[in-house]
This record gives structure tokens, sequence and C-alpha cells, in this order.
């Protein structure tokens, strides 16, 4: 029997719909624990991606033996991004608190009083708030100076379960434009964000069309949660 997983993914739980080839469904939650509440709410990618895989495992040993996962898709809404060196560790698993959120407030008051925002904003269609991760890499590159020199790669909870399942480090252009850094017009990042943060085109993802995105997992994805080397993951 073949089977398709549908996964939503918030910020207490996880909930599946499992559809089998006749297309009966069966629905189940998964609420995480207050640890890993913790690790999400910090957008700690790597402990979510082990969570979300031991998930997986545990969905497939509960099925028919002999059952095969033709389709993954896999709905989140994280926004913010983290920064990452070029192994992948993280720079920066912290809470901002409230000192360090009225320092957002005064990066995004000043490029507002400078037209910066406006311009911005007009290349990528998006109102750009504190929570939009082109201000927070300029927060981080101001007040944590001292990460700046191994600061290799930004990446939100999509893009890195993306990479590491699919091995392409690639994006959607609507999820691209949600980060203030992207030009809708010309197809491409704005270099006048990317310099504004002092970074370059490849410390992001490759932008892509929808349906150009990378589907097949890797084989030691594969290997790792136990699917088959047909079944293809979708956004």
């Amino acid at each position: 029997m073949k089977y398709k997983f549908e996964l939503t993914i918030t910020s207490s739980a996880i909930n599946t719909k499992i559809i089998d080839e006749n297309g009966n469904a069966k629905l189940q939650e998964r609420r995480f624990s207050d640890d890993t509440r913790a690790h999400l709410q910090s957008l700690d990618v790597v402990h979510a991606a082990n969570v979300l895989e031991q998930m997986l495992r545990e969905l497939i040993e509960s099925l028919p033996r002999n059952s095969e996962i033709s389709d993954i898709k896999i709905h989140e809404s994280f926004d913010a991004w983290v920064f990452m060196d070029e192994n992948d560790n993280i720079l920066l698993k912290e809470y901002l608190n409230v000192t360090e959120a009225d320092k957002l407030q005064g990066y995004l008051k000043a490029l507002k009083l400078n037209g910066v925002i406006a311009q911005l904003e007009s290349k990528s269609g998006l109102m750009i708030s504190t929570e939009t991760p082109l201000i927070l890499a300029l927060w981080f590159k101001n007040e944590r100076p001292e990460l700046v020199p191994v600061w290799r790669r930004m990446s939100s909870l999509h893009e890195y379960f993306y990479r590491i399942w699919t091995g392409k480090n690639q994006i959607s252009i609507h999820l691209a434009a949600r980060t203030g850094m992207y030009d809708l017009a010309n197809n491409c990042w704005n270099l006048q964000a990317l310099a504004l943060i002092g970074i370059t085109p490849d410390y992001l993802p490759e932008v892509v069309a929808a349906d150009h995105l990378e589907s097949y997992l890797l084989p030691e994805a594969i290997e790792r949660i136990g699917l088959s080397k047909h079944t293809k993951i979708y956004w």
C-alpha cells in the first residue's frame, strides 16, 4: 500500500494527515515537549530536523509491513532565519530580550527615516518589520560583531530541512521575498539589502520557481528516515 504524508508544523505540535492510495485519510497530532518548544522558539533548526525525522520514522513503523511513502508534503510558517557557520553550526541560540527588541525597533526606525525601508519594500513587495530576516541580520551584524567573521550562511527551518534532505540549497521566489532581501522585479537577491548587512548572495539559497524545486531525497536521507528512492518531498 502506498501512502502520502501531509505534515503541518506549528510552534506546539506536528499535525499529520496520512492518506492511503484509496484516498482514506487518518489524522494524528503529536505535541512537542517543553524542551522542543524552546528549541523551536530559538529556531534551533538542527534540533527541529532531528525531531521531525524521528517522528517520520515512528509514523513509518506504525504502517503495515511493506508500505511505501510516495509523497511527503510539509507546511510551516516560521519566517525567522538563523545564522550559521560553514559547518552548519548555529551561531546564536538565545531569546531576544526587551533591550535587544528595542534595538531592532531602532534599526527599523532609522531605515524608515532615511528612506531605505521604502526602497526595499518596493523591491520585495513586503512590509518590513522587526521580525523580517533583513532586520534581524542587521542587528546580528552590529550587535554580535565577534560572530561575523565565521558567519557563512543564513537559513530558515524550511531551507535547512530542504538542504539536508535533497542536497540542494534552494528557495522559492515567494519565500525569498518574505526575507526583505529579494528583488521581485529583477528576480534576484537585492544587492542593496545585502550590502546593508554585509553579505553576498552565496550566503543565501538559490532562488528558483516553485515547480523547479528539487523533490527527490538524498540516499542518506532516505536511509536515515526509512523512505524509498521514489519518495518525493514538497513544500
